[in-house]
């Protein structure tokens, strides 16, 4: 470990763009006690890192704490997936990247978050590996991944997406609907609508908020026979009525053919 003269000078290296300051850097960010001078390493890694932070970096998005209520400042785990990202940005992603990145899904706590951010954010084409993982992970990891191909808006995920709405754990079918919506495809509107009378309470509610993505147009007369039916009251209610106006303003694609993507038959609860 660098002494405190040893940092400064450390740091400063960095600041000019050094190269040799990285191995300390790496070095300070895996064992410095201080979350601050942890904090300053992961910046400065975001201006000069290369393949050989990655692995430092990469535990770093578990270094999750702020510096509690006196300090509240940036958590490690965020610069290091800001360095995370200019790395990857500079050297390339490989496939073995994303595998890693996959697996790192499955773990608990919230360095999990920073690893889906980064998934989502990654300039590279991840969605055949993410789709191939996805049956062996376990369910936070599939969960995971659900939002990730959701958010990075890859028509490639909406088989999988659809898919997930049979599966007999609740929290995979509410990342799995919640993804549709931020995928945004009106294909899925069936699919979505369907998850209305889900039994768990949380995956009603994101299909609720998910129709807003998925209808246009031509969707109008359903949304206006569920509201008139009075089956929803309240809050409920309202999303729905968000929903109708969404369709209304949203224009069905031009030219499409609109093939019917999901059925009911086989739901897994």
């Amino acid at each position: 470990m660098p002494t405190h003269d040893a940092e400064s000078e450390v740091f400063a290296l960095a600041r000019a763009g050094d190269p040799q300051a990285m191995a300390p850097l790496v070095e300070i960010l895996r064992h410095h006690p201080k979350r601050a001078t942890r904090a300053a390493a992961a910046h400065l890694l975001e201006k000069i890192g290369d393949r050989h932070a990655i692995s430092a970096l990469e535990a770093a998005l578990n270094d999750t704490s702020d510096g509690g209520f006196f300090e509240q400042e940036t958590p490690v785990s965020e610069l290091a997936e800001e360095a995370l990202l200019a790395i990857y940005g500079r050297v390339g992603v490989r496939d073995d990247d994303v595998l890693r990145l996959v697996r790192m899904l499955e773990q608990g706590g919230e360095g999990r978050q920073y690893v889906r951010s980064l998934l989502i954010k990654l300039d590279a084409p991840m969605e055949q590996i993410l789709i191939a993982q996805f049956p062996a992970l376990n369910v936070p990891g599939r969960a995971a991944v659900l939002t990730v191909l959701g958010q990075r808006r890859s028509l490639l995920a909406l088989d999988l997406l659809l898919t997930s709405l049979t599966d007999p754990d609740p929290s995979i079918r509410d990342a799995g609907v919640g993804a549709l919506g931020a995928l945004g495809d009106a294909r899925a509107f069936e699919a979505v609508l369907s998850c209305l009378i889900d039994p768990t309470y949380s995956v009603r509610r994101s299909a609720q908020f998910a129709l807003r993505q998925v209808s246009d147009e031509r969707h109008v007369p359903m949304l206006e026979r569920i509201l008139a039916s009075g089956q929803y009251n309240g809050f409920e209610r309202h999303d729905l009525e968000l929903a109708l106006q969404a369709a209304r303003e949203r224009k069905a694609p031009e030219a499409v053919t609109y093939t019917k993507l999901w059925t009911p038959s086989g739901r897994g609860h």
